[in-house]
């Protein structure tokens, strides 16, 4: 022990020298026995001296008096020649699927992923990977074990504290595995908040340091992987692409995963990762990959991914499209307010593929709303809260947030409150994606709902107007033309017409051609409330 503690020191100082030797101590017996010679010659000593300096390493006390010890991150050595990153993801992904039972394409997405820590710093984003799954025993954490592997200065934490994470982060750029997430992600807003401004270059944490409380900025720019019982945060989960776990069958069979013992092809891909990061690297800062149909987040998320399959080329760039379309669909789990705006369009389109399907709804009393709503199976709205149901104050409360208020409208001889459907236009097109058939809209907001037809042929008349709402709203006023009408020209374009529309919610008919003048003009009037506004009728 003595002589190793001497060829330990005579080495000590020599920084390189130092995390040389601990490199070597810390790697695999079967990788550290093939490159022993090449190490201690880079070093200059006997194989037998580096032998005992790495012994003397491994024996080292870990922990002095219960304060714990520094972080060790090592760095990647990167492989010794050239390689291909196409066929470095297939093994990587043959590698995988030796000891994990993975969704389709889920052994993929990982190795690309992998692949990304080494690189990361090429790209403005970096989404974090959300390891999820319905229930435990569906070997979330064994996926981070393996990960780890050919990742690059990967770490795992289970208790993942804010302060020391943003210090290791800034200090070594490591790539972070937190497992067991479930149990304290939900309850940190300050690691949440950590996680998603490290997603994006720039993402920085402030704190004051030292006596004189001196302001620092830590950078927090770096890759994440969380694995966790069903899924993280919202916030959280729109910034990640997600591997979905299973639990394995009895009949489906997989190699046993040690970590205690020698992986020399893991760690031997994690090499050649870093040797491509290194060649390649101004190739993939400067990607700008065809995202497809992915848009917003979702195409912040995978642009990284989609220039990473490009650079390998081969088979990749195609798979990877397919894989971030069904990882995207199978993400798309929608939030509450996606489930109620869905819920409720469906309502207003009149239940379609439902027994009590009826036409399409123009407006809408709350509790009728709220009825419908209650009676969907499947939803959150039977059991909204404490096991009650979701009550017209608390939909109003909900719809408030986005500009939604409920009115006081008329069907029929009734009047109450509720909603139009045009109030939900824009919420609609914003936070869903759109319908294959969309149902019939008319515009609810104190305009005329329908535009009567004009034309020389025929002229349409009415002898007694649609009663005034008590809220001003006008639902179909038509009036008797006089034959002069043919005359008009269109009030939006200033052109003749053989058709034209009229509209008498205004002092004055106005008269518009069909199509793209009546939907600029009514786009336009869509700025104004006319509720206290004349209802005119021309006279015969």
């Amino acid at each position: 022990m003595r002589s190793a503690s001497r060829a330990l020191d005579a080495i000590a100082l020599n920084h390189d020298a130092e995390a040389e030797v601990q490199r070597a101590a810390r790697s695999p017996l079967v990788q550290y026995e093939r490159e022993r010679k090449g190490t201690a010659e880079r070093l200059g000593m006997r194989p037998s001296a580096l032998d005992a300096a790495v012994k003397a390493v491994a024996t080292r006390p870990q922990d002095t008096h219960g304060q714990g010890r520094k972080p060790s991150i090592a760095e990647i050595e990167p492989w010794h020649e050239s390689v291909s990153l196409a066929e470095v993801l297939r093994e990587t992904t043959k590698e995988y699927v030796r000891y994990l039972i993975m969704p389709d394409g889920g052994a993929e997405e990982m190795a690309l992923w992998s692949f990304m820590t080494h690189c990361f710093d090429c790209f403005a984003i970096i989404p974090r990977l959300a390891v999820t799954a319905a229930d435990k025993e569906c070997a979330k954490s064994l996926l981070l074990r393996i990960l780890k592997c050919t990742s690059a200065r990967a770490v795992i934490m289970t208790n993942a504290n804010i302060a020391p994470l943003f210090r290791v982060i800034s200090s070594h750029r490591p790539t972070i595995l937190l497992d067991e997430a479930d149990n304290y992600i939900h309850e940190n807003p300050q690691l949440l908040a950590l996680l998603n401004d490290g997603y994006a270059a720039g993402g920085c944490v402030w704190r004051c340091e030292g006596e004189g409380n001196d302001v620092r900025e830590f950078d927090v720019f770096a890759p994440v992987a969380v694995a966790m019982i069903e899924r993280p945060p919202a916030t959280l989960l729109s910034r990640s692409i997600e591997i979905r776990m299973k639990r394995k069958k009895p009949g489906e069979k997989t190699e046993n995963f040690r970590g205690d013992r020698a992986n020399t092809a893991l760690h031997n891909l994690q090499r050649k990762f870093a040797r491509v990061a290194r060649d390649h690297a101004y190739e993939l800062r400067n990607a700008d990959p065809d995202i497809g149909n992915l848009f917003n987040r979702d195409a912040d998320n995978w642009r990284p991914i989609f220039a990473i399959a490009n650079l390998a080329g081969a088979e990749w760039p195609q798979l990877v499209r397919k894989i971030a379309d069904a990882a995207v669909a199978a993400k798309a789990e929608q939030s509450i307010l996606e489930k109620l705006l869905t819920d409720i369009r469906w309502v207003f389109d009149g239940c379609p593929d439902s027994d009590t399907k009826k036409t399409a709804l123009e407006r809408i009393f709350s509790a009728t709303l709220v009825d419908h709503l209650t009676k969907i199976e499947g939803r959150p709205w039977a059991e909204w809260k404490n096991g009650k149901p979701l009550t017209q104050n608390a939909l109003a409360r909900l719809l408030a947030k986005h500009g939604i208020i409920p009115a006081t409208i008329r069907i029929g001889d009734s009047t109450g409150k509720g909603y139009y459907r045009s109030a939900f236009n824009d919420v609609f097109d914003r936070h869903l994606p759109p319908q294959t058939v969309t149902a019939s809209q008319h515009n609810n907001h104190g305009r005329c709902d329908g535009l009567q037809n004009v034309t020389p042929q025929k002229l349409v008349g009415l002898q007694k107007t649609s009663k005034l709402n008590s809220d001003g709203h006008c639902d179909a006023v038509t009036v008797v033309l006089p034959d002069t009408a043919i005359d008009h020209k269109c009030t939006q374009c200033g052109e003749d017409g053989d058709v034209l529309e009229t509209y008498v919610g205004m002092p004055n008919p106005i008269w518009l051609h069909r199509g793209k003048c009546t939907e600029e003009w009514r786009a336009a009037r869509d700025q104004l409330d006319i509720r206290n506004q004349p209802f005119y009728r021309p006279a015969p």
